[in-house]
């Protein structure tokens, strides 16, 4: 045994004492071996050390059943009580005050009583005072037991749900101030927090105990074996204080101009005066929030051995964005304690990291209590994700076998970020070793980005060259963009009138400018010239000659209507009008427009506003037609090069086929989207693209003891959907938009549920999911912001990135992106406003122009839908059972109902399910449906979350549910198509189902 740095002691090897070689550390002048100058650390106990004239009692105090040593374990049994404490094996004092306890376990057996099996005491006496968890048949309990009022009163203070079983377990309790929280196999278990201290003087309190409950009214016996005893005390101490150089000096300057301002410039021109300016930065390091962010910041770019101890104890802090670069900082310090301060960063625990912190919160893990998913303190030796990330990267650039051998360790991890920083830390190590585990990653790995990356982890390895696409950016003459002071903070330019105060309008600016040619330097022009009005989405002709954009001219009472304009600033003139908002505008290969609108006259049912959809009108603002007919909002139309439509849409999924939550959970399926769909140029062939249930990315980061992190997916109940923005194809077909992880590509030739690759995946969750319209997270950003991208040749996007050391509103600058190698040049940045939505002014190829498969002037007012087989799913349920299908509709809210009424569906109609799960119904055109699978009784098996729609005369068929976009189904025609269409129409008297906002589909009544 030994005393171990890690995190939190000394190397320091002990000699026997009294026969037993052990760790132990100095609290307040007591400790298990009684040495002078030792601080504090931790006491661990493997029981291998014991036997012939080293008893296990030198060490621990038997206080009740019956214990012996097997096999390097501690066995204990029948540990007989019947209140909630327990008796057993307890070591330690009144001086182990605040600490982490860990241990492993393992069942043997149990009694026969519910409540026997492993109990563990914390904070505990010898005669029965303190804190204990106890493993129960089916959960676990904390209880107080408090010495003086009675040891036979239990008071229940929480509980977990468990399982018994016969499995090793690893169980983790941190007591610190007047917080008890407990993990098991690294998932949060749970936690409670004390009215009074944990440590009480009427309660003793102090030791731990291990114990193996069994009642005396008991039958059978209660065996258990513990291992890996461990507790660690308080933390190490934070290193000297850093004494500054006495003098004037250009450093001093410097560092004091960094203080007042926090100018990102001042902090590089600092790092670059080198060892002179060692002092301050370390000083700088000390100090919270930006200031020292910047100074870790720096010196990753501009490294300074000197300041290597104050960047260490910057690893463990809340600040994650400190800790993040200080660890990309210590990753360019190739010294050995620099490596094994990053080593110490990937935790045992596969789950054991903290992602968010909330103020004065501080850090934040999850607890699943009773359905719900609360947030909780997490116990301050899990490090921060993002850092432990940062860390797998940095050890990257220590070519040795420690490094090694930690990054092997880390491909095993349930975190995908971790897995991604590790393979491409394997890779530029080149590290040959990790060649078999690599390519068992880039097969099988469940998310693509750590397949890519193993991909090309083993290109570097093997010395075969990295195809790359990132020639120098070709500049366009000029470009077109908005300038605004109020471009909202959330990175993900959700497109929308949503109310909450952080998401303005339509993301719109005051007025359209064009650069030319688009460097700093280059002469700016405006085009609108408005004193109160605000414009949107500029759109360049592909002759390169024309302009079409979004504008109202008067903010305070006019909408947005769709406005022409010539290139060199001529001829203005308006194309659409009405009581209603007109954006997002788009030419199409044959002159038509495209541009989405709220004209329809009804609202989505889940935020009270105005719903937008997708519409044609001619060149000239005539012909206007509707196009898609989603319930919610469709918007950021965008012509493919093969001549369809990609869009983006959001969706408010309610359930997932079950009537309402299932027991034991909260909201049931319950989530928002926003999708990528595609349609012909006239609205047929509507289709997913890219969303729908996505699971990989679009999943919290944090660890959840309910999450399968390894794959990326967590239960139903809690998932957190897709939500993309503002698309826009490459050259190669990828498609860059925006997403909760910032720029993100999506490679179409992929399926749908495993296609996208985060430019920046470590600012996952800073501003995603449904938080990302109102929680950004910036003070935990270290990569900043990006919107509005536009690509132009190879690699290269012209975008919009407000940096992370100034996120406010006009902070945002155009830049040349690379989104392979991440590196940036700046275009144009007016410090006083943000610029966005930025468009090259030159001519580029038209799009195919796909010729329509309907009528011309179709006359039906219907269309018909044929599924090949409802068996084709990834859903669990009873095949056997189904026998019908149900068509329901989708049915509007008008424009006076209140936020949150749900959807009201019509039941259209009933159509049989033939045996190889075929069915074709006729149902009215333009209109949103969706279906619902029945048994023989009419009992609901599956209810499809998805809307869909046809256009008149229009005939969609289907594969199946969640068919893959690449595949084709067998040439087997359906039987239903031997039959004619059942009918699935608007009839006087139909069935209607009221909508309600967590169980939406379970009631009916008549119209």
């Amino acid at each position: 045994m030994q005393i171990k740095q890690r995190m939190f002691g000394l190397i320091l090897e002990m000699p026997s004492v009294n026969g037993w070689r052990a760790v132990c550390l100095l609290i307040a002048g007591w400790a298990c071996v009684a040495l002078t100058g030792v601080p504090a650390g931790q006491f661990t106990d493997d029981f291998s050390t014991y036997g012939p004239g080293r008893p296990l009692t030198n060490v621990w105090t038997i206080t009740g059943g019956q214990w012996h040593l097997e096999q390097g374990t501690v066995v204990g049994e029948n540990c007989g009580t019947d209140f909630y404490y327990a008796t057993g094996l307890f070591c330690g004092g009144t001086d182990w005050k605040e600490k982490i306890f860990s241990v492993r376990f393992k069942i043997e057996s149990r009694g026969s009583d519910w409540r026997d099996g492993p109990w563990f005491g914390v904070n505990c006496g010898k005669d029965g005072d303190g804190y204990y968890l106890d493993f129960l048949d089916r959960e676990c309990q904390l209880h107080k037991v408090e010495f003086g009022v009675g040891t036979s009163e239990a008071n229940l203070l929480a509980r977990a749900p468990w399982t018994a079983d016969q499995q090793w377990h690893t169980l983790r309790i941190e007591t610190r101030g007047n917080q008890i929280t407990a993990s098991l196999d690294g998932r949060p278990l749970l936690s409670f927090k004390d009215n009074a201290a944990l440590n009480l003087p009427s309660m003793r309190s102090g030791g731990i105990l291990l114990a193996a409950r069994k009642s005396s009214i008991s039958s059978g016996k209660t065996v258990v074996r513990f291992d890996d005893v461990q507790v660690q005390f308080a933390t190490a101490p934070a290193p000297a204080t850093v004494s500054l150089p006495a003098g004037e000096t250009e450093e001093r300057r410097l560092f004091d101009e960094l203080t007042r301002t926090l100018d990102p410039a001042k902090a590089l021109a600092l790092a670059r005066r080198g060892e002179a300016a060692a002092p301050f930065l370390a000083k700088g390091l000390e100090k919270p929030g930006r200031l020292a962010s910047l100074c870790a910041w720096a010196l990753w770019q501009h490294p300074l051995p000197a300041t290597a101890p104050s960047l260490r104890a910057c690893l463990n802090r809340v600040d994650q964005v400190t800790g993040y670069y200080a660890a990309l900082a210590l990753g360019r310090m190739p010294a050995p304690e620099n490596r094994d301060a990053l080593v110490a960063l990937l935790p045992d625990e596969r789950l054991g990291f903290w992602e968010l912190s909330s103020g004065s919160r501080g850090r934040l893990t999850d607890l699943f209590v009773r359905g719900k998913r609360q947030s909780v303190p997490a116990p301050d030796w899990m490090p921060n994700l993002r850092v432990a990330y940062a860390a797998m990267e940095a050890l990257g650039n220590f070519k040795d076998e420690t490094a090694a051998a930690t990054l092997l360790r880390a491909l095993d991890n349930d975190q995908y970020l971790i897995r991604y920083g590790a393979v491409r830390a394997l890779g530029r190590m080149q590290w040959t070793a990790a060649q078999p585990v690599l390519q068992k990653l880039a097969a099988n790995d469940p998310v693509f980005i750590v397949r890519r990356a193993a991909d090309q982890a083993l290109c570097q390895i093997q010395g075969i060259p990295q195809p790359t696409n990132s020639a120098s950016p070709q500049l366009p003459p000029a470009i077109v963009f908005v300038k605004t002071k109020n471009w909202p903070k959330p990175n993900l330019g959700f497109r929308d009138s949503y109310f909450f105060p952080k998401t303005p309008r339509f993301h719109s600016g005051e007025n359209l400018y064009m650069l030319s040619p688009p460097r700093p330097d280059g002469v700016l022009r405006n085009l609108t010239g408005l004193s109160n009005g605000e414009v949107q989405g500029p759109e360049v002709s592909q002759d390169g000659k024309k302009i079409i954009f979004a504008m109202r001219k008067n903010a305070a009472v006019d909408g947005f209507h769709l406005f022409e304009i010539e290139a060199d600033g001529s001829n203005l003139r308006q194309l659409t009008s009405g009581n209603c908002n007109d954006v997002d505008p788009h030419y199409l290969p044959d002159g038509r427009i495209v541009f989405c609108s709220d004209r329809a006259g009804y609202q989505e049912y889940y935020h009270q506003e105005r719903s937008r959809v997708l519409y044609l009108m001619n060149s000239d603002g005539t012909g206007i037609e509707q196009i898609t007919f989603n319930p919610n909002q469709d918007y950021d139309p965008l012509p493919l090069r093969d001549g369809r439509i990609l869009y983006t849409s959001y969706r408010f999924y309610a359930q997932d086929g079950s009537e309402g939550p299932l027991r034991g959970e909260y909201m049931g399926l319950a989530r928002i989207e926003t999708v990528l769909r595609v349609c012909q140029p006239d609205g047929t062939a509507d289709r997913l693209f890219y969303g729908s249930m996505r699971g990989s990315f679009y999943c919290p980061l944090r660890p959840m003891p309910f999450s399968d992190q390894f794959a990326g997916w967590h239960r139903r109940g809690y998932h957190v959907g897709v939500v993309i923005s503002q698309p826009r194809e490459m050259e190669d077909g990828r498609i860059v938009c925006i997403s909760p992880a910032g720029l993100t590509l999506v490679e179409p030739d992929l399926t749908p549920v495993d296609c996208e690759a985060p430019v920046f995946p470590e600012v996952m969750n800073l501003s995603g999911g449904e938080e990302v319209y109102i929680h950004v997270y910036d003070e935990m950003n270290p990569v900043g912001r990006y919107t509005s991208p536009y690509p132009l040749n190879g690699d290269w996007i012209l975008v919009s990135h407000a940096p992370w050391t100034d996120l406010g509103g006009d902070r945002y600058g155009l830049y040349l992106f690379n989104v392979t190698t991440r590196e940036k040049k700046l275009v144009y940045d007016d410090p006083q406003y943000s610029e966005v939505m930025a468009v090259p002014v030159l001519p580029h190829p038209p799009a195919q122009t796909l010729q329509t498969t309907r009528p011309a002037k179709p006359k039906a007012s219907t269309g018909f839908v044929y599924c090949n087989s409802v068996f084709n799913s990834d859903l669990p349920y009873d095949r056997s059972a189904v026998k019908y299908v149900r068509v329901i509709e989708g049915m509007q809210m008008g424009l006076s109902v209140a936020a949150n009424a749900a959807f009201r569906t019509r039941v259209l109609g009933t159509a049989p399910v033939h045996p190889d799960g075929s069915f074709y119904v006729e149902v009215p055109a333009d209109t949103p449906f969706r279906f619902q699978l029945l048994d023989a009784e009419g009992r609901m098996l599956v209810h499809e979350t998805e809307f869909n729609y046809v256009r008149p005369g229009e005939t969609k068929g289907c594969i199946g549910c969640h068919e893959p976009s690449r595949k084709t189904a067998f040439n087997l025609r359906p039987q239903a198509m031997n039959h004619p269409a059942v009918p699935a129409l608007r009839k006087p008297g139909d069935l209607i189902y009221f909508g309600r906002d967590s169980r939406p589909y379970n009631l009916i009544f008549r119209e």
